[in-house]
C-alpha cells in the first residue's frame, strides 16, 4: 500500500495547479501531524517512565518511614537505644508492666470478693459497695 503522503504529492495533470497545491498542503499537514504524534508518543513514554520512577521512590520512602516508625517504637518501649542498658531496661520495664497488670487483676478479684461478702451481709448490691469504697473492680470505666 502506497503511503498517503506519496500519493498526495503525485501531480495530476488533469487537475489544476490550485488542486495540486492543496494536495501538497494536505501532505505537509499530514507530515506535521505525524511528527506531532511521534513527539507525543515519545513524551508519553518519558512521562510513564517518570511515573514509574516516582512510584519506586514513593515505595522506598514508605518503606523507610515504616522502618523509622518501627525503630522509634522500639526506642520508645526502651527495647533499643544508644547505651548498653537501654535494651535490658526496656525488657525489664515490659516485664514490670505485665506484673503490674497481673497484680491489678488479682486486686480487683479480691475487691470483688469483699464486695460479694459484704453484699451478702447487707441489703446493698456488689456494685454499690464498690462505689461506696471508691473501687472500680467491676471494670465499668475500663
Amino acid at each position: 500500500m502506497t503511503d498517503i503522503v506519496e500519493r498526495l504529492r503525485v501531480k495530476w495533470d488533469s487537475m489544476g495547479d490550485m488542486a495540486n497545491a492543496e494536495r501538497d498542503e494536505a501532505a505537509y499537514a499530514i507530515i506535521c501531524l505525524r511528527n506531532e504524534c511521534a513527539m507525543e508518543v515519545a513524551h508519553t513514554k518519558e512521562i510513564r517512565q517518570q511515573v514509574a520512577d516516582l512510584r519506586a521512590l514513593l515505595a522506598e520512602a514508605l518503606s523507610q518511614r515504616d522502618e523509622a516508625k518501627s525503630k522509634l517504637g522500639r526506642i520508645m518501649e526502651g527495647l533499643e537505644g544508644t547505651c548498653m542498658t537501654c535494651e535490658p531496661v526496656g525488657v525489664r520495664n515490659q516485664q514490670m508492666e505485665q506484673h503490674i497488670k497481673t497484680l491489678q487483676a488479682e486486686r480487683d478479684e479480691a475487691r470483688r470478693e469483699v464486695c460479694a461478702w459484704q453484699g451478702a451481709t447487707s441489703a446493698k448490691s456488689f456494685r454499690d459497695i464498690a462505689i461506696v469504697r471508691g473501687w472500680d473492680c467491676f471494670g465499668e470505666s475500663k
